[in-house]
Parts: C-alpha cells; structure tokens; sequence
C-alpha cells in the first residue's frame, strides 16, 4: 500500500490568531511534526510506502531520526522554485 498525505506542518507557535478548526488542520505540533510522527506510528503494520509533504529540510532529518525504527527515506524531493516545503517519500522497515 501506498499512502500520500498532506498532514499539518507548521509549528504551534507560528500559527497566530486563527479559527479552532483552521488551528487544528494547521498545527502540526512543537516541531511541525508531531502529528505526523504519530501518523506513522498507528500506521506502522498497516502501510507498506508512505509520501508526505513537510515544512523544511530540518523537519525532513528530525522525522527520520524519530521514527528510524520503523522507516526509512527512499526518496527526498524538493521543489524546483526554492519553496521551503519538501517530499518524502519512507519505506516501512517493519512489514
């Protein structure tokens, strides 16, 4: 299975004054990734290939570092126009 997901990125702290809900679909956590690292926790037995889009590079490596026991990066692609975001795409180790 492959899953491609778009989940929240940025940093709690950088959200500002918004709506509860656009907070929620926006907030990615501390780091931008908490959401994420536990999407792939819950996932772990389930998905095979997993493609994200993250906020920046350092989100990239702190990602990896915290779910290394269970994925690893198969492919980083970042955008052609500078943009911060980036792709990646991790491989489940554990099935």
């Amino acid at each position: 299975d492959i899953v491609l997901c778009n989940p929240p990125y940025i940093e709690s702290s950088k959200i500002g004054n918004v709506h509860n809900l656009i907070y929620k679909s926006l907030d990615g956590g501390n780091l931008g990734i908490e959401f994420t690292v536990n999407l792939l926790q819950k996932v772990c037995n389930k998905v095979k290939y997993m493609i994200l889009e993250l906020g920046s590079y350092e989100q990239y490596l702190i990602l990896l570092n915290k779910v290394k026991n269970s994925f690893k990066s198969i492919a980083y692609i970042k955008p052609y126009n500078n943009a911060k975001v980036c792709f990646c795409v991790l491989e489940n180790t554990c099935i």
